[in-house]
């Protein structure tokens, strides 16, 4: 059998049936990216300086709102105030509810306990409430009378 001998082929571009690039194509090549790159700039910075402005209009919308909650918080403060204030609740207490002011409180010290007066024995508590009038003219009294009521004792 006889053996195939390879030889190597030269390729050139005679050989290809190509032909080389002219120069006005490679400056096309180059020049074409660069000016697309050159005419995208500007719209990148435009786009980048309207996301910016919109930002710091955003901001400053948020500053302004910010400073309106913290005097209507101010205001609160000073309603709340007022409305804690006595003089105010005595006001609306006396004018808007119709209430009238108190005559002075008068305190009497007692030195000593007077004994309460016993009740009637013999008659069942139900019925001995029901046929005896409470009376009682101090504080002291009524103490004691609510001491026998509750302890049970006559």
């Amino acid at each position: 059998m006889a053996e195939a001998v390879i030889q190597p082929v030269s390729l050139t571009w005679r050989t290809l049936n190509v032909r080389p690039l002219t120069l006005r194509v490679r400056w096309a090549l180059w020049i074409l990216p660069i000016l697309i790159g050159l005419m995208s700039a500007p719209s990148l910075y435009l786009a980048q300086t309207s996301d910016a402005v919109t930002l710091g209009h955003t901001i400053q919308r948020l500053k302004s709102e910010r400073d309106l909650w913290l005097e209507r918080n101010k205001q609160l403060e000073l309603e709340l105030a007022k409305v804690r204030s006595l003089a105010w609740i005595e006001n609306e207490a006396t004018t808007r509810l119709g209430m009238q002011r108190s005559n002075p409180s008068v305190y009497i010290r007692m030195d000593r306990l007077i004994p309460p007066r016993p009740l009637s024995v013999g008659k069942p508590a139900t019925a001995r409430a029901a046929a005896e009038p409470i009376e009682a003219t101090t504080l002291e009294d009524l103490i004691g009378l609510a001491l026998r009521l509750v302890t049970g004792t006559h």
